[in-house]
């Protein structure tokens, strides 16, 4: 999403950053609970190593269809997936 500078502009900010919070908890909760390595995650994603990296670092980043496998390689349930 790109940024601008309006005015009032921060609670959309803050809510994206709660979203990229939320989907990089989801992800390490998961990983530990399936107890699944990152490479596996990678591996299930189709994206290369660098590129998960830097999505996970922004989740903004990431497209819908790599979430959905990474969810699906994590088994989270429908209800707590959340999309950019």
């Amino acid at each position: 999403m790109a940024k601008s500078n309006f005015i009032n502009n921060s609670r959309t900010d803050q809510a994206m950053a709660n979203a990229r919070r939320y989907i990089r908890g989801i992800i390490g909760k998961y990983k530990a609970e399936q107890s699944i390595t990152t490479e596996q995650i990678i591996k299930a994603s189709g994206m290369s190593r660098a590129a998960f990296y830097n999505c996970f670092k922004d989740p903004s980043l990431f497209r819908v269809g790599q979430l959905i496998l990474i969810y699906d390689s994590l088994k989270v349930p429908e209800p707590e997936r959340r999309f950019l």
